[in-house]
């Protein structure tokens, strides 16, 4: 799944009431879920080998993978803005991206081909589960975010230059508080999907066992 979703745009707000220190604030809020390739690099073994090197448990062999990452871009910059007094504004842009984003599907399972698509499958869904997550981690932190960009929080005395580090200080702060959530969700996306009907599914496909 690959997808762009624009979550908030353009909300000035104004800082101040005289020209010399007034700066309104706009703000842009993107959401990337970046598209998942499909990918069979590594045998049964390599993978069991794997999951015993980072320390995962499993209720099964290892039969592939899913994984992604969350990567962050937040920019704070001087732009017109045709309804500030002063001609001018603090634009405040946040780019969430779901990146780095695949399924590893053990090659012997290509021999046995029911049984490598319901591997696929399961492994789709988490994909999917992970969409779910975070789609409703940027929707929660753009909230946060509007809510930053609305603070009553006048420009120090260095004007707008000030305000822009300030903003994507106070961002980032903000993004990286939620990081530890947004990893709790990601953990218990993953475990919904690996219930044990689940895993007797995966086990049983085709009746034949590797």
């Amino acid at each position: 799944m690959s997808g762009f979703i624009m979550l908030a745009t353009l909300l000035p707000l104004s800082f101040a009431s005289s020209c010399s220190t007034q700066s309104s604030v706009t703000l842009d809020v993107r959401a990337i879920h970046e598209p998942v390739t499909m990918a069979s690099d590594y045998s049964l073994a390599d993978l069991a080998d794997l999951a015993m090197q980072v320390g995962q448990k499993t209720d099964h062999r290892p039969l592939g993978f899913y994984s992604g990452s969350v990567a962050n871009e937040v920019l704070a910059f001087e732009t017109s803005a045709a309804d500030s007094a002063c001609g001018s504004a603090i634009h405040l842009d946040v780019t969430f991206h779901l990146a780095d984003r695949q399924i590893q599907i053990a090659n012997d399972l290509r021999l046995v081909p029911c049984r490598y698509e319901t591997v696929v499958r399961h492994y789709q869904s988490h994909a999917s589960a992970d969409d779910i997550v975070f789609g409703n981690f940027a929707r929660a932190i753009t909230g946060r975010l509007d809510r930053l960009s609305k603070s009553d929080t006048p420009p120090g005395p260095q004007g707008a230059t000030a305000l822009q580090v300030q903003l994507r200080g106070q961002a980032l702060q903000l993004i990286e508080e939620a990081m530890p959530n947004l990893k709790a969700e990601r953990d218990a996306a993953r475990k919904s999907v690996d219930t044990s009907l689940e895993v007797e599914r995966l086990l049983d496909a085709c009746s034949q066992n590797l």
